[in-house]
């Protein structure tokens, strides 16, 4: 039986609590030592006054003098419960842990884990244990066996396609998914453990550790690594310092402050002083020179964020500090000032574009700032930003082609009007446009043949000094990198349309080679039978009418032939042609990209179906950039279960699913429309759930393009929808979510 102490509260510590015990002797308990939840320890300062007396567990003693206690472990252990909500044969799903060489642990509710011994993956899993898990993804496994009293639970995934597609996981328990999906840290037992929050974040976190204890450092150096963030180290205050000022940046830096030389006090205010957008963090195993009394150095830090982290600590304390480094930069409000970048790397090109209009307007304080566009062969100016600005009569833009703007796009000219009284001869046909009293303009350099200026537009005459020119021109080659690669991703697309087509093509190469052999036999029979029918009629005519009927059946046989190749032909024919946003049955769009993807499917062993909603689900999108996504989708799909499972499995009859599910939901802004591409493959990392979508990234073990999924979220974008990973798990399969505006 579990021994409690009764301790009373001495001291609030940045870190925890300072308690007394009965006997007088001291300990802490470190905040995450209080509760099990973030929610429940949100203001445990408020909540833990000095003189207030709590009961806890002992969890180790330090050399035989530091004593940690836990609050949480006395109030609610989580094993005594696990009888009331698991049993053996239950489906299961949890977070990896630790990966072992005998197997991965995986946490099912914080503080209960289970082991997934290598012996018990599918038989049809030959990768090394060490490729198919990584710390943080999710796995879906069925309980084999519970041992409450030892503390054990044992998982298994050998059966597993036989409960994939059954109905058992929509009856996972509620409130286990709830934790699950809440975001809510999941811990392990001495273990190492990410929290769901940490798939959602915008990138890695970059992080220097500092200490002068080699074993140490390399060792939460290498754990940062193995949990997907940029990490490394450093032996000394000065060696950290001649990072920072060799132009290195960090997100975190976590400081030792007994170091030899320049202390960890004095070196983190320096680097805070350089980059004060970083977040550091304190660490050492002396809990007196961590309490900030009497020392103000530290109290001055503590004053600008810097946070507390005892020795020794584990993956919990160092992802509680982690996630709030991370958390605290997303929420940071931004100056007025502050040009804000896009959220991901793969926004809208056209908004990236309208952007650094806007940001090059700023530079050069400018009114106004236009990008027109001139087409040379039509002799034309148009006006590519802004398009709804109520200041530009656009109307009149007919007689551009006549105003300085043809001179900078085509003569590649500088266009300097300092007072536009003294130059209204040669603005004429540009002052109808807008109202201004100055202008410059700039060629913008772009790797195309059409050719674009970008004017700055001013309220009051005003002198262009050299650095005022040298602003435009910076404004105008951000505005040329912001269309060269628009026109970049226009190409790619294209590109990846072509190299689908072509993949697919073979689909409809084999139905020709099918089809037209069939199609010529039956010609030949029907004019043989043809033939009898003629010899019937002149020998015996009442008996012809069975001839006839025969000929008639093998016509249609003929027909239907002929009929199949150019219905498939049309397919491919109208995924090859352009088309615009209107109104489409999805349902109908995607069983259209179900059978062009169906002879890749059959040869890769894989049943790809689209299961019919009840009624009619009507989107706004293009067409055929909406088969070019689900095409994506699932071929990826498809490829990375032929990767995964053998070609014997494939002449068994073993094959792989994808199911292609729709429906309409109601949102607040308006109708959408999900269709949800789901399959049975190998699943996403944790780590590359965003990264799937980034340019040229590919997880595909032959080399593939990385295309594909980056076409398909632009061409998303481009229709006002998303695409996203809904949910993975390991070995068990991949939910992709496209979604898109509904109704008419």
């Amino acid at each position: 039986m579990t021994t409690l102490f009764t301790c009373e509260v001495i001291r609030i510590m940045p870190f925890g609590l300072l308690v007394k015990l009965e006997d007088g002797r001291k300990a802490i308990i470190r905040e995450r030592e209080l509760a099990w939840t973030a929610e429940e320890r949100r203001n445990w300062q408020q909540t833990y006054r000095p003189g207030v007396k709590v009961q806890a567990v002992m969890l180790g003693e330090r050399n035989g003098e530091s004593l940690e206690l836990s609050v949480r472990l006395a109030q609610d252990d989580p094993w005594l419960t696990v009888g009331d909500w698991l049993s053996p044969g239950q489906l299961v799903e949890g977070i990896v842990t630790a990966v072992q060489p005998y197997g991965v642990f995986v946490e099912l509710r914080p503080g209960v884990a289970g082991l997934l011994h290598q012996s018990n993956l599918p038989t049809w899993c030959k990768r090394p244990i060490e490729d198919v898990f990584w710390i943080g993804d999710a796995v879906k496994a069925v309980v084999q066996h519970v041992d409450i009293g030892q503390r054990r639970i044992a998982l298994t995934m050998r059966d597993i396609r036989a409960v994939r597609w059954s109905d058992d996981d929509a009856r996972l328990n509620d409130r286990m998914r709830d934790e699950l999906r809440s975001g809510i840290p999941v811990t392990s037992k001495r273990g190492v453990r990410l929290p769901l929050q940490l798939a959602g974040l915008p990138r890695p976190c970059v992080v220097l550790i500092v200490d002068n204890d080699d074993k140490h450092r390399e060792c939460w150096v290498r754990w940062l690594r193995s949990a997907g963030q940029h990490a490394d180290g450093a032996a000394s205050a000065e060696e950290a310092l001649a990072r920072l000022a060799s132009g290195a940046a960090f997100d975190l830096v976590i400081m030792d402050v007994h170091l030899p030389g320049i202390s960890g006090l004095e070196a983190l205010a320096r680097m805070l002083d350089v980059a004060p957008q970083m977040h550091g963090v304190l660490t050492s195993g002396d809990w007196g020179c961590l309490t900030g009394k009497a020392n103000p150095a530290l109290e001055q830090l503590l004053a600008r964020g810097v946070k507390i982290l005892p020795k020794p600590f584990e993956a919990e304390d160092l992802l509680d500090v982690l996630l709030a480094s991370q958390t605290s930069e997303l929420t940071r409000p931004a100056a007025a000032h502050e040009w804000q970048a896009p959220a991901a790397a793969y926004a809208e090109p056209q908004r990236l574009l309208a952007q650094a209009v806007l940001r090059a307007q700023r530079l050069t304080r400018a009114s106004l700032a236009v990008l027109f566009k001139l087409d040379r062969e039509a002799r034309k100016v148009e006006i590519e930003l802004p398009r709804d600005d109520e200041r530009l009569a656009i109307q009149t833009a007919a007689n551009l082609i006549h105003s300085p703007v043809r001179d900078v796009a085509e003569d590649r000219e500088f266009c300097v009007i300092e007072n536009v009284e003294a130059a209204a001869a040669r603005v004429r046909y540009l002052l109808p446009l807008l109202h201004f009293q100055a202008c410059l303009g700039v060629p913008v350099p772009v790797d195309a043949t059409t050719r674009y200026a970008l004017f700055f537009f001013y309220d009051r005459p005003t002198v262009f000094d050299e650095a005022r020119r040298e602003q435009a021109r910076a404004g105008a080659l951000a505005v040329g990198a912001a269309l060269d690669r628009r026109e970049m991703v226009a190409r790619i697309v294209t590109l990846q349309r072509d190299m689908l087509l072509g993949q697919l093509n073979r689909g409809l190469v084999h139905e020709m080679n099918n089809r037209i052999p069939a199609a010529k036999e039956a010609l030949k029979s029907l004019e043989r039978q043809l033939g009898e029918v003629e010899r019937a009629l002149a020998i015996a005519p009442a008996s012809a009418q069975d001839s006839l009927r025969c000929a008639q059946g093998m016509l249609a046989h003929a027909l239907e032939s002929v009929a199949s190749l150019s219905r498939m032909n049309e397919l491919f024919r109208r995924f090859a042609t352009q088309s615009s946003v209107h109104a489409v049955r999805v349902e109908h769009e995607a069983q259209e990209a179900v059978q062009m993807l169906r002879d890749e499917a059959d040869r890769a062993g894989v049943d790809v179906q689209v299961e019919m909603p009840e009624r009619m689900v009507i989107a706004r999108a293009n067409p055929v950039h909406l088969q070019h996504v689900l095409l994506n989708v699932m071929l990826n799909a498809v490829q990375q279960i032929a990767l995964l499972r053998s070609r014997k499995e494939h002449r068994e009859g073993h094959v792989g699913r994808v199911r292609v599910r729709i429906e309409e939901r109601q949102r607040r802004a308006g109708p959408v429309v999900i269709v949800s591409v789901e399959d049975d493959g190998p699943g996403i990392h944790l780590r590359d759930r965003q990264r799937i979508f980034d340019l040229g990234f590919t997880t595909r073990s032959d080399g593939g393009s990385g295309l594909g999924l980056y076409v398909a979220r632009h061409l998303m974008e481009a229709m006002h929808g998303r695409i996203y990973v809904a949910e993975s798990a390991m070995l068990w399969g991949t939910r992709i979510v496209v979604e898109l505006p509904g109704g008419v």
